[in-house]
């Protein structure tokens, strides 16, 4: 596994020497390994990824036979658990504003709880994988979920631009990629429909509030109608 530095000529690889975990830090300019630090936390990484300031890195990891997410500080060689039961958690990603994650995961409630054992410990499993969204600098431990599609596996989210974040969706039997914006975390919306003549017909705008659900998918005729100048929504639209 590598991930490159946001900022340098750099780029972290995951080698196993002897079944202990081992980062190297690389210098493409150098052309050799300028660092190197054995981990003792986990058994094999799975994936990781960069923070926006290069200071950190998102990491799936196995420990105990279980994957979860930890988030690892190169420079002091420390791992912190953001989630750790029983579900399989990948492909963790920052946000461009490295305030939170986003990563996806076959867990069946929106809660981080303690490693608990048992199937039915925490309410079993779903059979897909779903997008999920954490401020782990908050400190809560709930999670929002970005994608709620039963029997349809999303994966592999990354940030598209500072407002959406892409993934990788099966839901049409061919592996595409959708965008979820960020801003969908709010339990409300707010859409604006301007139109070319703004004498006659003033921008509309129309505010939802939904408690049961934060997924709000617009028509995909309504951003082909000549009428329609523009659509802006605080929720993701197709």
């Amino acid at each position: 596994q590598i991930a490159w530095h946001p900022r340098r000529p750099e780029l972290i690889l995951v080698d196993d020497e002897k079944d202990v975990v081992v980062f190297k830090s690389y210098n493409l300019e150098e052309d050799e390994i300028t660092e190197s630090r054995k981990n003792f936390r986990v058994e094999k990484v799975l994936d990781l990824n960069y923070g926006p300031r290069g200071n950190f890195l998102a990491l799936s990891a196995i420990d105990n036979g279980q994957s979860d997410i930890y988030i690892f500080n190169w420079q002091t060689n420390s791992m912190r658990p953001i989630t750790n039961d029983i579900y399989d958690d990948r492909n963790p990603r920052f946000t461009p504003d490295g305030k939170a994650l986003v990563f996806s995961s076959n867990r069946y409630n929106d809660t981080i709880k303690k490693r608990r054992r048992g199937r039915s410990a925490l309410g079993g499993f779903n059979t897909s994988y779903d997008i999920f969204y954490y401020p782990y600098r908050k400190g809560t431990n709930e999670l929002k979920r970005l994608t709620h599609t039963p029997l349809i596996d999303e994966r592999m989210p990354d940030a598209y631009d500072t407002a959406y974040m892409s993934y990788l969706t099966a839901q049409n039997g061919v592996r595409n990629r959708g965008a979820t914006r960020l801003d969908s975390l709010f339990q409300g919306s707010r859409i604006t429909v301007g139109y070319e003549d703004t004498a006659k017909y003033p921008n509309d705008t129309f505010r939802f509030q939904r408690k049961d659900s934060s997924d709000l998918v617009f028509p995909r005729n309504a951003l082909k109608d000549t009428s329609l100048r523009f659509v802006d929504t605080t929720f993701r639209y197709k």
